[in-house]
């Protein structure tokens, strides 16, 4: 059984909001961004020529995703996003499915409100949704640097991998690490975080399972 018990009170902005993505209407929002999210926390992590060649892959927005009804952006006070992400029971790259594991995807937060708790809100959230669905476990193909925080939200490794983003050969190839983690378990320990309370969340409820359960068309990107 996938079991971690994740415990964090850190103070989050009460002005940041939840929502669903808008499709193309937040592309150039969302590709901003990742272009500095991944190249911010990556660095320390990956060698620059690693980074280099893939950053222009896992930095585009996938517009698929953005459209699905299962995914977020987190905007601050002035209607910046600052976070975005979401879920798919569809790996990332195979499409495979597996019966009651879904799969974070694109998961960002802009470097400027690191450590504000806005990762884990829209984590939180989705993992939320994704046993709302009937999911009972979430998988993570996380960067190398996302690692421990992940491990914060109940996730645990499974396995170091590494993944080519691109259908040929000389596609570039990402160091990344294999996650999985409790649904029910990490879900509980959500709803009992008093965080939950200090944030405006706009997250439907009525987004139905077939449309949360879409196969989008898929890149090789590390989440």
């Amino acid at each position: 059984r996938i079991s971690k018990t994740r415990r964090h009170h850190r103070r989050r902005s009460p002005a940041m909001q939840l929502r669903p993505a808008r499709g193309a209407a937040d592309v150039r929002a969302v590709a901003a961004l990742y272009a500095a999210s991944y190249r911010h926390f990556c660095a320390p992590a990956y060698p620059a020529r690693v980074l280099d060649a893939a950053l222009p892959l896992i930095a585009a927005p996938q517009l698929d995703l953005l459209e699905a009804p299962t995914f977020r952006v987190v905007e601050d006070a002035e209607a910046r996003v600052v976070a975005a992400g979401g879920w798919t029971a569809a790996e990332p790259g195979t499409r495979a499915l597996v019966a009651g594991r879904a799969h974070i995807r694109h998961v960002a937060v802009d470097p400027g409100v690191a450590r504000r708790g806005v990762g884990r809100l829209l984590v939180g959230a989705l993992q939320r949704d994704a046993r709302a669905h009937g999911f009972r476990e979430m998988d993570a193909f996380s960067t190398v640097n996302a690692v421990p925080f992940y491990e914060k939200m109940g996730f645990v490794v499974l396995e170091e991998k590494v993944v080519t983003l691109g259908p040929d050969g000389e596609a570039p190839q990402f160091p990344c690490v294999w996650m999985r983690c409790d649904l029910l378990e990490a879900c509980a320990d959500s709803v009992a975080d008093d965080e939950a309370a200090q944030c405006t969340t706009t997250v439907p409820t009525a987004a139905s399972s077939q449309g949360a359960i879409g196969e989008p068309q898929l890149r090789g990107d590390p989440t």
